[in-house]
C-alpha cells in the first residue's frame, strides 16, 4: 500500500467510525474486501468500524517505519478502491463532506490528515472570523492520525448541496498535499 492509498482509507475508516450513517468498502479488482457501516444486508469481508479502525491503524504505523504493508492480502505497493456510501441518514454535500443527522440536528463533516494544529491553521485561514460563527469543531484520531472537522448546519438544508465547510475542507486539502510533496524522496512529483 502507498501512503497515498494509506491516506485515503485512514480519513474513510476515521469518518465511518466517528459519524456513523456511513458505510466504507474496501475493493480491489472489483472484488469487496472489506465492508463497515451502516448498509444494508451482510456483505462478504464485513467487519465491524472498531475493528477496521484499529487494522488500519496498525497498517498505517507498519508503512510508517517503512515496512511494505500487505495489507488485506494485496501485494505491498498495491491500493485498495476505497468507496464511502452514504446510508439513510447521511447526504453527501460537496466532494468528501458528508451531512449527517444526528437525533433531530444535522452535522457536516469531513477528514484530513492534518494534525490539530495544522487543521486550525487551514480553518482560520480559510473561515477566518467564520469558524466561530458556525461552531466548526476540530476532533482529533489519535489512533489514526485523522483530524476530523464538523460543523452544525441548520434543519432546513438537509437537502441542500452547499456546505459551510467547503472553503474549510479546500484549505484542508491544499495544506495535505503540500506537505505530501514535502515528504517525496528524490525530485518533486516522484510519488513513493
Amino acid at each position: 500500500m502507498t501512503n497515498r492509498g494509506m491516506a485515503a482509507l485512514r480519513r474513510a475508516t476515521t469518518l465511518v467510525h466517528a459519524l456513523g450513517g456511513l458505510e466504507l468498502r474496501v475493493l480491489h479488482a472489483g472484488r469487496v474486501m472489506a465492508a463497515v457501516g451502516s448498509g444494508p444486508g451482510d456483505h462478504c469481508g464485513a467487519m465491524g468500524t472498531c475493528d477496521l479502525r484499529v487494522a488500519v491503524a496498525h497498517a498505517y504505523r507498519l508503512l510508517q517505519s517503512g515496512t511494505g504493508v500487505r495489507f488485506l492480502h494485496l501485494d505491498p505497493g498495491v491500493d485498495p478502491t476505497v468507496e464511502l456510501v452514504a446510508g439513510p441518514r447521511c447526504r453527501v454535500v460537496g466532494t468528501d463532506i458528508y451531512r449527517v443527522q444526528v437525533g433531530t440536528a444535522l452535522v457536516d463533516a469531513f477528514a484530513t490528515t492534518l494534525d490539530p494544529g495544522d487543521c486550525r491553521a487551514a480553518l482560520d485561514r480559510a473561515l477566518g472570523e467564520r469558524a466561530e460563527a458556525i461552531a466548526v469543531r476540530v476532533c482529533p484520531d489519535e489512533l489514526t492520525d485523522v483530524t476530523v472537522v464538523h460543523a452544525p448546519v441548520e434543519a432546513a438544508p438537509w437537502t441542500s448541496v452547499a456546505s459551510p465547510l467547503q472553503d474549510a475542507l479546500a484549505a484542508c486539502l491544499v495544506d495535505e498535499l503540500v506537505a505530501e510533496v514535502g515528504c517525496w524522496p528524490g525530485t518533486a512529483g516522484e510519488a513513493p
